[in-house]
């Protein structure tokens, strides 16, 4: 299908001779390649991270029966998190907003 998992091992992972299968090969391209496997993997751990943080606040199901409302219902969660994300740098930078 074309997909790249970018899975981050652990330290204490030791490498194989296996260089055929898809573990060996992600673990060569993760020795090897590590900034650019960084480079990929740290979106990518960014968005599981804001999708964590918007579970944990608002809750990990929706309410809503539609699928028109499940969307918005979602939609609105982000829209309430990166709102909160705001106030909370505003108020730790020191930013003062003028309305």
């Amino acid at each position: 299908m074309g997909i790249t998992a970018y899975i981050p091992f652990k330290s204490n992972t030791i490498a194989t001779s296996d260089t055929t299968s898809a573990w060996g090969k992600a673990y060569n391209y993760f020795a090897m390649n590590q900034f650019a496997f960084l480079q990929r993997y740290h979106p990518r751990s960014n968005i599981e991270s804001a999708f964590h943080m918007i579970k944990s606040k608002f809750g990990d199901y929706t309410r809503s029966k539609t699928d028109a409302a499940c969307v918005n219902e979602i939609l609105l969660k982000i829209l309430s998190h990166n709102i909160c994300c705001l106030i909370q740098e505003m108020f730790e930078l020191g930013i003062e907003v003028h309305f």
